[in-house]
């Protein structure tokens, strides 16, 4: 049985949610995801560069956190600018755009990633090195924001932002 009865717009103000709302959920979301990825992956590497064991820290265990708070800080604020052009897209082009934005993140990751490695004291780049980078690196980044952005369009239909355009 349907009701007749309709609540006044009012009765929801403190319910509703706004696009900024949606914006900072969106650059929480691209930061924290990855930070914890980031620390799950580096842990593993700084606890095994420390000599005596978790505790022992020097300037080349630093050198993952160097890289580590820039490309959390790209990716919040990516997280917040892509957060409502996710909103009213269709999958497909949501998923073009999560693409766009981990090839631009595998971009900064490679070339952040190799100035420090070379003021760190690192080898030269070499052509094999950067072939293995440039296949490896966006392997990871842009799978990641694929599916960030996939799931910010979801958060946003499911919050009742925006239709749900299926394909």
């Amino acid at each position: 049985m349907i009701s007749p009865y309709n609540a006044p717009a009012s009765t929801f103000d403190d319910e509703s949610i706004v696009e900024d709302s949606l914006r900072w959920r969106g650059a929480l979301y691209f930061a924290v995801i990855p930070i914890l990825f980031m620390i799950l992956l580096e842990g593993n590497e700084i606890y095994s560069r420390s000599q005596y064991g978790p505790i022992y820290w020097n300037l080349r265990l630093i050198e993952p956190l160097l890289l580590c708070a820039p490309l959390c800080l790209l990716m919040a604020a990516t997280g917040y600018a892509v957060a409502i052009k996710c909103l009213n897209r269709t999958i497909r082009s949501a998923m073009l755009l999560g693409s766009v934005v981990g090839m631009g993140w595998a971009l900064f990751v490679i070339i952040v990633g190799n100035t420090i490695a070379q003021l760190n004291g690192a080898e030269p780049l070499t052509l094999d090195r950067m072939i293995t980078q440039v296949s490896v690196i966006p392997t990871i980044f842009v799978p990641l924001a694929l599916v960030l952005c996939v799931f910010t369009r979801w958060r946003g239909v499911r919050l009742g932002l925006a239709k749900s355009p299926s394909i």
